[in-house]
């Protein structure tokens, strides 16, 4: 895994106080119009909505004493309330904001961090030049951290 890829993963895992990963979705939707390559314009990550949806879910949880995923067909059930929460704040039933931008490639991702697996690592089905990916993934991180 690239150090890149790690950096991802530990924004989309919620590791930064600081950030969450619908605010990510959302910073780097607005950021950079390298972006526009990456992320679906058409569905513009919705960090509102989202943490309003697991609010009410955690919620309904905590009252009932019941941990079960709706969402999910069939319906999940956990053991415990932790698990539950990691479930729902994982991008698990986030939309598949984020595609390769190789033009004959079409794979789509969930999270920041597929997209930069994909485009950094050793796949050689696509165009996609791992060295000139990593200069413009690192380019977005550091825009986000700016703000």
């Amino acid at each position: 895994m690239s150090r890149i890829t790690a950096l991802a993963a530990h924004f989309d895992a919620n590791g930064c106080r600081g950030i969450e990963r619908h605010q990510l979705n959302a910073l780097l939707f607005e950021v950079s119009k390298y972006t526009k390559m990456i992320m679906d314009r058409a569905v513009p990550p919705n960090c509102a909505k989202a943490q309003a949806r697991i609010k009410e879910a955690l919620d309904k949880a905590q009252e009932t004493g019941v941990f079960v995923c709706y969402t999910c067909e069939p319906t999940q059930e956990f053991s415990h309330y932790r698990q539950l929460e990691a479930h729902l704040r994982s991008p698990t039933h986030d939309p598949l904001i984020y595609h390769c931008p190789a033009q004959d490639c079409g794979k789509r991702f969930r999270d920041f961090a597929g997209v930069c697996k994909h485009m950094t690592g050793s796949n050689r089905k696509c165009v996609i030049i791992p060295g000139t990916a990593k200069k413009k993934i690192w380019k977005l991180i550091r825009k986000v951290v700016k703000r």
